[in-house]
């Protein structure tokens, strides 16, 4: 998990999955199913108009929606289209869909309320996000490392002044997930010359995920 240019160690508790067929469950390390399934890291910054995340995973098929909960108001930004919601566009008052085996309706799932795609929600208008998709040439474990670059307007999700806030994601399998509380700290980060984080900086925080 990054903030600004500090990092640190993320601790991911296991997942539960929930067997209706047999009333039991059992306990998974996160990522299920291997590298595949990894959200590598998630990064955050912000400035005094937007903010800024990236996130590094493998499954590029999977890419869920971004979830933010600003000073009590819960929003979600589209990274990828799928139904009738397009990529970059913002809701608050979000419903969220569950992981791929519950949505489903299969006799395994994982516990819980994994968010992972908006299945409803009231779109915000004035604008969308910028969502922008790369393939870091980093090969990890046999798999391909993607980066999400995101950058959000503040007026767009209420001007957050400074303050905490939660931002959260997960592949639609909900085989892997991240979350953590973020501290929105405007007044000492300049603003990206770029759409969101240079490709420099992207690549030292694979290689600094990796060593942990």
């Amino acid at each position: 998990m990054g903030t600004g240019s500090t990092y640190e160690d993320y601790s991911e508790s296991p997942l539960e999955l929930t067997c209706t067929a047999c009333g039991g469950y059992s306990k998974f390390a996160q990522p299920s199913g291997g590298e595949k399934y990894d959200i590598e890291a998630i990064y955050f910054d912000d400035d005094e108009y937007n903010l800024y995340f990236a996130i590094v995973i493998s499954d590029i098929d999977g890419i869920g929606d971004l979830y933010l909960n600003i000073q009590g108001n819960e929003y979600g930004i589209v990274i990828k289209d799928h139904d009738d919601f397009k990529k970059g566009e913002i809701y608050r008052d979000v419903v969220w869909s569950d992981d791929l085996y519950e949505e489903n309706d299969n006799d395994c799932y994982w516990k819980g309320t994994q968010r992972t795609t908006i299945k409803s929600g009231t779109k915000v208008e004035g604008g969308n996000a910028v969502v922008v998709t790369g393939d870091t040439g980093i090969s990890d474990y046999g798999f391909t490392n993607y980066v999400i670059e995101i950058k959000i307007p503040r007026q767009l999700i209420g001007s957050p002044q400074q303050g905490t806030g939660n931002i959260g994601y997960s592949l639609t399998c909900g085989n892997d997930i991240i979350g953590k509380d973020v501290t929105y700290d405007y007044s000492t980060i300049p603003e990206f010359a770029t759409i969101a984080i240079p490709a420099i900086m992207i690549i030292g925080m694979l290689y600094l995920f990796r060593r942990k």
